[in-house]
This record gives C-alpha cells, structure tokens and sequence, in this order.
C-alpha cells in the first residue's frame, strides 16, 4: 500500500533561492512516515498507550528537482517489509505536473521506550502496513555509514531543549542542523548537497557535550561525525 500526503511550501522550507532545504524534504518523509503508521495504531497518539514508538536508523535521499516556494508537493511512502529487528521504508516526492523530485529510503527499529531498548517487530503488525515488498527507489539497500578516521576539524556542542523530540533523544533533523553549523561557510554557501545519507548509532540525551568533527572526503562529499563519552553518535554524509 501507498501512502499519500500533500505538502505546501512555505517561507519556513525554502532557502534564500526559493528552494526546499535538505531539511524540509527529510522532515516531510518523517512526517509521512508518522501518518502513515497512525493509520494502522502505531503513530505518535498511540505511543502513551504502547510504550512503544519507531525509532529511525538510517537515511538515504537523493533529490533530483528540488520544489519551489508555493508549490505543492505530494509524498509517497510505503514499507517494504521487515525481519526480526529492522523494518525498510521508502518515498517518493512529486510535483504537480508528476515530476519526480525527490527519492528516500529509510531503516527503523521498534523501542521499548521504558527499557530504552529495541525490540522484536511483529511480523502481523508489518502486515497492517500491506508492504510493498518488491517496490524500491535504489537498487542497493541501506546501509550504517562509516565514520572517517581522520578530520579536519571538531566543534563542541552542548545539546539545548530545542534539540529534542518526542521520545526524550535529539531529535534526527536536529543531526542534520548540526552538519550544516560545522561545514566550511564557502561550502555552506555554495554547495548544494542533493545526496543525503544519516546513520544513527547512539541516542544523545539533553545536556550532553557533543563533538562534531568535519571531514572533506573528496571536493563534492563531506562528513560530520557526532560523537560523545568517545563513542559515535551520528555520522551525517553530504554529497553534492
């Protein structure tokens, strides 16, 4: 099954050129993720009665044309199925005029939000979805991306309020915020970053010291590793 959403592009998912942030196409998809499983009990008004909640992994988007202010977009997303511990979900952006605009594919895990630990997904409960099993937007599956071992340089952040999300952890956009805070200014002004891959390896609490070190990997791809307590956080990679 196909979920479909609608989206219109304000002054807060635009850039000073008119054109959607990074930002506002992932927090779309999340966005459509979420409605989509508060159609089959598991969204954000479920959660105080499940203990449970769906917790992001992993991203992998791609933008092909990026929208416009005042245009309207349609997302898709559809699961992809699941084993034991993972479940797959893909996207979709559309305009108007049917151009394909964006793709994005995710990993997620289920959490027991007491315990602050995972747990087995329910095979029936994937079911619900009516997974799209042989529908995908890339050919190869997402994968956990690794963190360079060498960097050019390291800021210290201290995690604020604003940061948070529903579930007591940074929120996942707020990962992406941080990349863009550490990237040189000339890249951040001149670069536009249409490949967007995120992997989520450990929660970061409120009032935790974060590192977050910045790596040029080639001209066109860069890397921002999050790391706390001498562990990886989050590894954020752009590529233009």
């Amino acid at each position: 099954m196909i979920f479909k959403q609608k989206y219109n592009m304000g002054l807060e998912d635009v850039g000073m050129d008119g054109k959607a942030t990074n930002r506002t196409i992932l927090a779309m998809m999340e966005d459509v993720a979420g409605l989509h499983s508060s159609t089959v009990g598991a969204g954000l008004m479920d959660i105080e009665k499940s203990g449970m909640a769906w917790v992001l992994l992993n991203w992998h988007v791609k933008v092909l044309k990026r929208p416009l202010y005042k245009e309207t977009v349609e997302c898709h997303t559809w699961a992809r199925g699941a084993d034991r511990l993972y479940a797959l979900r893909d996207f979709e952006l559309y305009n108007e005029a049917g151009e394909l605009l964006a793709i994005g594919t995710s990993r997620w895990i289920v959490m027991n939000l007491e315990k602050r630990r995972p747990i087995r997904i329910d095979g029936e409960a994937i079911q619900a979805y009516h997974p799209e099993l042989e529908k995908h937007v890339f050919e190869e599956d997402i994968r956990d991306i690794t963190a360079v071992a060498n960097t050019d340089y390291t800021m210290e952040y201290v995690v604020q309020r604003r940061d948070m999300d529903i579930n007591g952890h940074v929120h996942n956009l707020s990962y992406l915020d941080g990349a863009y805070e550490v990237i040189p200014m000339e890249s951040y002004r001149t670069k536009e970053y249409n490949e967007i891959q995120i992997s989520y390896k450990k929660e970061i609490r409120e009032g935790d010291q974060v590192q977050a070190s910045y790596k040029s990997i080639t001209e066109d791809c860069c890397q921002v590793v999050f790391s706390s307590d001498e562990k990886v956080n989050a590894v954020v990679q752009l590529d233009v």
